[in-house]
């Protein structure tokens, strides 16, 4: 069976309270890449045997791997700054906790790829499941909108569309990776799109002095970027997400 599916799960499962320990534990040194990676291989084994026995055809690591959605491309990708500054944004959860000053670092040099986004993650997927494997990334946006232009004062990106296509030519270079290695579906999460529309955020954009119908035309040509060379038989679809913080969603699709 070829995607998309009638239905799919499109957000990132949930992860056990002892992996995030064991996060924060690698993060903070305590704990080896080694001991890290026997947890992790242990919780995605769990998730995929789930999304199998439910009966998806479409089959994801649950971004177990992960600290969080959206980093990925900071971690992996120098030009970026080991200080971060505090995001404008706040987000409130469905028990109506919110969260404020999401730590962002800022560019700081011309962006150079280091290593794989999440082909190598794939490559562990497509070795415990006959179905469908599916790949995840943020939106080259998200790399952009949580600090927006301010980000990029100290960097050799003084224009938007610039910057932009430096991190989009990463984007495809992964997106290549992945196809070589035989991946046939993978998932966008575009976060930023879907959060303009709410007026209340368009404002703080407005107050950080960019315009956000602008915002939301450069953030859809950077897809169309980061896509225009998808492999022959890559099925891409966009996840709009306003940011749901703890909920998971399966999304019908017809």
């Amino acid at each position: 069976m070829n995607p998309p599916f009638h239905a799919d799960h499109v957000g990132s499962l949930r992860r056990p309270p002892a992996l995030i320990e064991a996060h924060t534990a690698h993060l903070q040194g305590k704990l080896s890449r080694e001991a890290l990676k026997e947890l992790e291989d242990k919780a995605i084994d769990g998730a995929i045997a789930m999304q199998e026995r439910v009966g998806l055809q479409a089959i994801t690591d649950g971004e177990l791997r992960r600290n969080n959605w959206r980093d990925r491309f900071f971690e992996r990708v120098d030009g970026f700054s080991r200080e971060k500054i505090a995001s404008s944004f706040t987000f409130t959860d469905f028990s109506g906790k919110q969260y404020t000053g999401m730590p962002i670092p800022v560019v700081i040099g011309k962006l150079q790829w280091r290593e794989n986004l999440t082909a190598d993650d794939v490559d562990y997927l497509q070795e415990r499941t006959k179905r469908t494997a599916k790949a995840t990334l943020p939106s080259a946006s998200a790399n952009h909108f949580f600090s927006g232009d301010k980000s990029l004062a100290q960097s050799p990106y003084k224009d938007r569309k610039v910057f932009f296509a430096d991190v989009c030519a990463i984007y495809r270079r992964e997106i290549a990776d992945l196809g070589r290695r035989g991946c046939t579906y993978l998932q966008i999460d575009e976060v930023p799109i879907a959060v303009l529309c709410d007026p209340a955020n368009q404002g703080r954009v407005r107050e950080r002095g960019e315009d956000p119908s602008e915002l939301i035309d450069d953030y859809i040509a950077a897809i169309n970027d980061v896509v225009r060379d998808r492999p022959a038989g890559m099925t891409i679809c966009v996840h709009l997400c306003r940011g749901n913080q703890g909920k998971p969603v399966v999304v019908m699709i017809r």
